[in-house]
């Protein structure tokens, strides 16, 4: 019982940062992947501007959804 109730302290010791941590890395994976969205919006972009520009608007349309601004584009 004595080893158990010292394991059960530590768990209780480590929980905040463990969540903390957690946290982090769920904001990190979020931050890549808005990312990596604009990045595939901007391909897709440049591509359909390419081979036919009458689906231009649509894809811009597509990546506004995402949060892609034209002006952001130059700090890639």
């Amino acid at each position: 019982m004595a080893f158990e109730a010292i394991v059960r302290k530590q768990i209780e010791q480590l929980k905040s940062p463990m969540l903390k941590c957690v946290d982090m890395v769920v904001e990190e994976l979020s931050k890549v992947v808005h990312s990596c969205s604009e990045r595939v919006c901007i391909i897709i972009v440049v591509q359909l501007h390419f081979a036919d520009t009458a689906h231009h608007e649509n894809c811009l349309q597509c990546c506004d959804t995402v949060g892609w601004v034209a002006g952001r584009a130059s700090g890639l």
